[in-house]
């Protein structure tokens, strides 16, 4: 019984690490958008929308070219449907 508790909290680590991994991405895609768009002297709302359209293209994939492993399979593939079947 003790050994079932431990795979399940393993596995419930896995996945908050890598829904925090899914999140930091998209943080920092925002936050380098409002930095390109801040010194150009833009106000907040073209900064936020700067932000919310990257945060988007994150979530989306579009912003990565495909990753193939050794056997030609898309990697940013399976992982997209990892980080959709955990939201």
């Amino acid at each position: 019984m003790q050994r079932l508790h431990e795979e399940h909290a393993n596995a419930l680590l896995e996945r908050h690490v890598a829904n925090n991994a899914d999140e930091l991405i998209e943080v920092e895609a925002a936050v380098t958008a409002a930095k390109v768009v801040l010194p150009g002297g833009a106000g907040t709302a073209t900064t936020t929308s700067a932000a919310a359209t990257t945060i988007v293209v994150v979530q989306d994939g579009t912003s990565s070219a495909p990753k193939l492993d050794e056997f030609g399979c898309d990697v940013n593939f399976q992982k997209c449907l990892e980080s959709k079947k955990r939201a």
